[in-house]
C-alpha cells in the first residue's frame, strides 16, 4: 500500500528537559513522529543498538469518519477487521502498524550494516 507523508521541518532540543522540568519530554524537546534524523522518541526505554540513528517509522492510524484522513484521500475511511485475519483495514486499506501504535527504530554502523526495534505502548 502506498503511503503519503507531508515535509515538515523541525529540530530537535533534548537538553531542554533539564530547563523546564515539570513539562513531560514530548510535549518541547523531540518530536515524537515518522522521522528522518534527530533523536529517537523511545515509547519504552533506549534501546542499545550500535550505530547512528538514521530515523524511526512511525504507526500510521487514520482518523476514522473525518476528512482527509491521508494527505491524498478527501473522503472519510471507516475501520472495519480483514475476514482473513486481525489486520486493522480501512475501508480495504490496511493500517501500518507496529502492535497498537508504535514506532520502527533504524540506525545504521559506518560500515552500514543496519540494526532494527520495533516497540509500542
Amino acid at each position: 500500500t502506498p503511503y503519503y507523508g507531508e515535509i515538515h521541518r523541525t529540530f530537535d532540543y533534548p537538553e531542554a528537559e533539564e530547563r523546564f522540568d515539570p513539562l513531560p519530554r514530548w510535549q518541547l524537546d523531540v518530536l515524537d513522529a515518522m522521522k528522518i534524523g534527530g533523536d529517537p522518541v523511545w515509547q519504552q526505554y533506549p534501546a542499545p543498538l550500535p550505530g547512528k540513528f538514521l530515523g524511526t517509522v512511525h504507526s500510521i492510524g487514520p482518523r476514522i469518519n473525518q476528512p482527509y484522513p491521508f494527505l491524498n484521500a478527501p473522503e472519510p475511511v471507516t475501520m472495519g477487521f480483514s475476514p482473513d485475519s486481525s489486520l486493522r483495514q480501512y475501508d480495504g486499506r490496511g493500517a501500518l502498524m507496529w502492535g497498537d501504535g508504535g514506532n520502527l527504530y533504524l540506525f545504521m554502523e559506518p560500515d552500514g550494516k543496519i540494526h532494527w526495534t520495533i516497540q509500542f505502548g
